[in-house]
């Protein structure tokens, strides 16, 4: 894989919000690209996450009293009771729970209130807000100072009013998993690549709307480059052909049986279907074939290292697998595996799309 380029624009930006003082500052944009998880590698795709971004200095600015800004405000109070451990003052800065959830709830704070008795928090440089989401992003370090640090979010919900509040239980928003997947990645590198792709993205998917009472100011968008399989024309064309190629040697490794599939696809994979096969009966085999071998590729998401193939059968149904480049051949990867990658690419939205008369058409950048 070839190393990240850091560009002028990028590294100027972040210099000038890394100067700026910690409150209630403009975010900037900043696009980085998701994390695409195999049995043993976190990869860096070419599918871009927008995001609004807050950069803060390194000094613990959480504790000056001079902090301005509703949220900072709100972390500083949590991070003052989590310290005291105490559960009246979290509640006041806190998002309440519903009934439901309220066991859970106390549990969380508990927890809360037992890390910080072996951790503290060594900084806080950034935050993303989306989707009526704020996530302080702190680095964590074992009070007596002899363990490496971890990333860990602090995450509130904007609320419409302009006040924070924080949520001790992670939220299940689709966007705040993939941002969990970016902590300890470097943001620099990462807004390098997707600044790259400027101009190439074809396009542009919303994937979570901001819960009733949040705020709308800083939605997420997903930024793609796709194309038609089998169109033959366009700067995807190359890529288009290629992956028809390799679907359709897919389909006829599976029809050779498990040994000829196997060696399409990742080790974990390749273990999984030989396992599967020797326990499987004539009629669950003759299926699993036919998933491989009726549907076409009708569309692909271009990520690069990772390809994400959308095939439809006579029926219209439509399924869609991943295929990691490796060297000048495909593997299909995670067959077996599900990932937060899955709830993008393999969503209903995402699978309706495919479905259309023309795939992805009223989702394409015009």
């Amino acid at each position: 894989m070839s190393r990240w380029r850091l560009t002028a624009p990028i590294t100027i930006a972040l210099a000038f919000m890394l100067s700026a003082p910690a409150g209630a500052q403009q975010p900037d944009v900043i696009r980085l690209p998701l994390t695409f998880h195999t049995q043993s590698e976190r990869i860096p795709i070419r599918a871009c996450l927008q995001l609004h971004v807050r950069a803060y200095p390194a000094t613990p600015w959480w504790r000056s009293p001079a902090v301005t800004g509703a949220a900072e405000r709100s972390l500083s109070a949590v991070i003052a009771a989590l310290e005291a451990k105490s559960r009246p003052a979290l509640l006041a800065v806190s998002d309440a729970p519903s009934a439901k959830d309220e066991k859970e709830f106390n549990r969380q704070v508990d927890a809360l209130f037992g890390q910080f008795g072996v951790l503290k928090i060594a900084s806080i440089r950034q935050a993303y807000e989306f989707d009526g989401l704020l996530v302080f992003v702190a680095r964590l370090e074992a009070t007596g100072g002899t363990e490496a640090g971890i990333s860990a979010p602090f995450p509130f919900v904007l609320l419409s009013d302009g006040t924070a509040k924080y949520l001790p239980i992670r939220p299940q928003e689709l966007t705040f998993a993939l941002v969990q997947d970016l902590l300890g990645r470097d943001t620099v590198e990462g807004a390098s690549l997707c600044d790259d792709l400027n101009g190439r993205f074809t396009h542009r998917v919303s994937l979570t709307m901001p819960r009733p009472g949040a705020s709308s100011a800083a939605p997420s968008v997903l930024l793609l480059i796709g194309a038609l399989v089998g169109e033959g024309r366009g700067p995807s064309s190359a890529v288009s052909e290629a992956v028809l190629t390799a679907s359709e040697a897919l389909a006829k490794a599976a029809v050779s049986g498990p040994d000829a599939l196997a060696a399409h696809m990742d080790t974990h994979g390749a273990n999984r279907l030989k396992t599967w096969w020797a326990t499987a009966t004539d009629a669950e085999r003759a299926k699993f074939v036919s998933t491989l071998k009726e549907p076409k590729p009708v569309f692909v998401f271009d990520a690069a290292p990772l390809f994400v193939v959308y095939l439809r059968d006579a029926s219209g149904r439509v399924d869609a697998i991943y295929l990691l480049r490796q060297g000048n051949r495909f593997v299909w990867v995670n067959a077996y595996r599900i990932t937060v990658t899955d709830r993008v690419f393999k969503s209903g939205s995402f699978l309706e799309a495919a479905g259309q008369a023309t795939p992805f058409g009223k989702l394409s950048i015009r």
